[in-house]
């Protein structure tokens, strides 16, 4: 779910560049395919992946906030920065899609009902030959890194937006989730962040891109994370079990575990399919 006491925490606390945390399971998202065809990949996962289990923080954080009754909740608001990466030609090619402004526009309608709040929003356009045109993946990187240390603003409280021209064949976008900035790794609040390809700001699942991974900088993970064998994989008590096959239909009804209750979230923010309307958080998200 969207760990409002913890968010709340960690976005008031200002800038917490000297807490340290372990690397977590870095979740690239959607994958952008043409219709119909086999996408090679949706996520990958960093050689930390393994090292990162937030089960008993997740629990403990799910238990607060179902303590805390939905009218009384504070509304957070989050400060975002969108660095435009990419050499003057792409950044040109950019601006025609005005980002900034569908970056604020889909975020306000994926969160404002939930009691977030994004902006203001400031917007920077950087060329620099070391990094404008790496090919960006999930993986860490002495060039990721060196970009976001450089670029980065704020603390924990800032969503810093990386709109980069180039990412791996497949990808749209890749976020950290905020246990980033819980454990014992120096460069946590420099990993710390959402990075879009230029591609995401046009393509047909755009806005979905947008919402979802914020939603994993926020702490929520996919549905279908552990696949038919996991019960609650995402920590999601209401997201019904799913295998992490890719419906490139909006196959609604789907039922991908058949022998667990529920069928699968087709129109889940969260999950992987070509839905485009209607689509929504559960509850428990929430």
């Amino acid at each position: 779910m969207l760990h409002r006491s913890w968010a709340f925490g960690l976005l008031s606390a200002g800038s917490i560049a000297s807490v340290a945390l372990a690397l977590p399971y870095q979740g690239p998202s959607l994958n952008e395919a043409p219709h119909g065809q086999t996408q090679q990949r949706w996520c990958s996962f960093d050689a930390y992946g393994a090292r990162f289990n937030g089960s008993e923080d997740l629990e403990a954080l799910e238990k607060a906030t179902l303590e805390s009754p939905v009218d009384s909740r504070t509304t957070i608001n989050i400060p975002v920065n969108v660095f435009m990466l990419g050499s003057p030609f792409t950044q040109l090619k950019l601006n025609t899609t005005s980002p900034a402004v569908r970056l604020e526009d889909n975020l306000a309608a994926g969160y404002s009902s939930l009691g977030y709040s994004f902006g203001p929003f400031k917007t920077y356009h950087v060329y620099d030959e070391d990094f404008a045109e790496f090919e960006h993946d999930a993986h860490i990187t002495n060039v990721s890194l060196k970009m976001k240390g450089r670029l980065r603003m704020g603390g924990a409280e800032t969503l810093n937006i990386y709109l980069v021209a180039k990412m791996s064949p497949g990808l749209l976008g890749f976020a950290f989730f905020p246990q980033v900035l819980m454990k014992d790794f120096s460069d946590a609040l420099v990993l710390d962040g959402v990075v879009l390809s230029h591609l995401a700001m046009t393509h047909y699942l755009s806005e979905k891109a947008i919402i979802h991974e914020v939603g994993h900088w926020l702490g929520l993970r996919h549905p279908f994370q552990g696949g038919c064998h996991v019960l609650d994989g995402d920590q999601v008590p209401d997201t019904p079990q799913t295998d992490n096959s890719i419906d490139q239909l909006c196959t609604l009804g789907k039922d991908s575990c058949p022998g667990s209750p529920g069928i699968d979230l087709i129109r889940n923010y969260m999950m992987y399919s070509a839905c485009t309307k209607n689509l929504t958080f559960t509850p428990g998200q929430m």
